[in-house]
């Protein structure tokens, strides 16, 4: 299954950005940050770096909030809930900032390999005679020229008709043998468990530490949420310092007072 997002309303946004982006199995990120799955460029600003997170589970697609402005419904007044993933159906029509994106769910196309080959019906000699009119002229002489005991030594000689016609184009697609490859033996690892990955250990303790469980988020969602928590980290310190910096003042003109009173 496949989801496709259009605009179909883009008022004020900048004409070179990609009005379509397709997510084949995948999910991704929206936003006008350049790090994002689809960027849309957004002089208004009103559509976040990190504005929307597309998450596929079992062949279903699911939106996320994860802006500042919020993500709406065309023609209602229901808005997603930050935070929490949100079905996408076929035909709904979202609101991120000034543009309006409709979302189109459609089959995927299955790959070549995978599609079936009827194999057992006989191609006819005469299939594709049009394409050369004179190999049809040589052929229809061949016809009105070659006797009865030519065309007997042409036939299959111990092989039954019926077996012959059924399986004649199985004979034109006879697979060639390879070449056998000897399989290489592999070194028996060590009893000792291994290590999990470095990425893993961090995405436990990062998980430990804010009290919530990732397990249900995908790599994306985690660094999306990585860097909100950074950017609520810095905005924290900076209005430490602020306060720190007011704590001095008072002190320093409550000092000034008490030296100098009246």
């Amino acid at each position: 299954m496949r989801l496709v997002f259009e605009v179909s309303e883009a008022a004020g946004a900048d004409p070179v950005s990609t009005v379509r982006k397709v997510f084949d199995g995948v999910g991704g990120v929206i936003g006008r940050g350049s790090g994002c799955d689809w960027v849309i460029h957004d002089p208004s600003r009103l559509l976040s770096s990190h504005h929307g997170l597309v998450g596929y589970r079992e062949g279903r697609y699911f939106l996320t909030d994860i802006s500042s402005n919020g993500i709406g419904m065309a023609g209602s007044c229901e808005r997603l809930h930050k935070g929490q993933a949100r079905l996408i159906e076929d035909g709904d029509v979202f609101e991120l900032g000034a543009l309006s994106i409709r979302a189109r769910l459609m089959e995927s196309s299955p790959p070549l390999r995978e599609q079936t080959i009827i194999t057992g019906v006989p191609i006819p000699d005469d299939a594709f005679l049009a394409l050369d009119p004179l190999r049809a002229l040589d052929l229809e002489h061949q016809r009105h020229s070659t006797s009865d005991e030519l065309a007997a030594l042409n036939a299959g000689v111990g092989e039954p008709g019926e077996w012959a016609d059924r399986h004649a184009a199985d004979r034109e697609h006879v697979a060639m043998p390879c070449r056998f490859e000897p399989i290489k033996e592999l070194p028996v690892a060590d009893s000792v468990a291994t290590a999990p990955p470095p990425d893993d250990v961090f995405w436990t303790e990062f998980a430990a530490a804010l009290g919530l469980d990732l397990g249900r988020l995908d790599h994306v969602a985690r660094k999306a949420l990585a860097i909100k928590v950074a950017r609520l980290c810095r905005l924290e310190v900076e209005r430490l310092q602020h306060s720190r910096a007011f704590e001095e003042q008072v002190r320093l003109i409550s000092t000034l007072h008490s030296d100098y009173p009246g």
